[in-house]
């Protein structure tokens, strides 16, 4: 959407929906860049990487022969509270893989009341960013905190039943998040 939705120390309410976690192949900037190919991860990345023959160079980058890089990124497909309902994707790769993974144990450690997981849709999260650093480095990362469980909102069934729509949607591969655009710099530093 390429539109700002919180600002620094603000927050915006999500509802996800699913998560599809895909292994993207990029073609560097400097050699025309964009998406070589795009395919859902049933492993981990250091698995795909080993089974491929390719190991990380110093940076923790995965670049196969082609002198393409292999970028393993989290959509979180959802809707987006604060923009009227409207359906919509967070890809979080690299350095949000850590805060992806922790956040989405804690979305699916939740319960429903006969013991059985919850759907991801069953809570909405705030999402924000905080200033986050490392390696000499500063970037913008995300703050997921906690939001409220769905049927406690006047909204719940319009909610429910979007979120079904959306998650048949993703499923079927009706819906499917752009990431055009968000390929990553040459000497990216993360």
């Amino acid at each position: 959407m390429g539109e700002i939705l919180a600002k620094q120390g603000e927050s915006f309410t999500y509802l996800p929906v699913v998560r599809v976690v895909e292994l993207i192949e990029w073609k560097p900037r400097s050699a025309g860049g964009g998406i070589v190919s795009r395919s859902v991860m049933t492993e981990s990345m250091e698995n795909v990487a080993s089974r491929m023959g390719i190991v990380p160079n110093d940076k923790f980058e995965f670049i196969n022969k082609a002198g393409n890089e292999l970028i393993e990124t989290h959509q979180i497909y959802g809707i987006n509270l604060a923009a009227d309902g409207r359906w919509s994707f967070l890809p979080m790769k690299k350095s949000n893989l850590k805060i992806a993974r922790k956040w989405f144990m804690k979305a699916t450690s939740i319960k429903l009341s006969n013991g059985n997981p919850a759907p991801l849709f069953f809570k909405t999260w705030n999402f924000g960013s905080f200033l986050d650093s490392g390696n000499n480095n500063e970037w913008f990362n995300w703050q997921i905190k906690d939001g409220e469980f769905i049927q406690d909102r006047p909204d719940f069934q319009k909610l429910f039943d979007a979120s079904v729509k959306l998650l048949e949607a993703v499923k079927s591969g009706q819906a499917v998040g752009d990431v055009r655009g968000d390929e990553p710099v040459d000497d990216e530093v993360m």
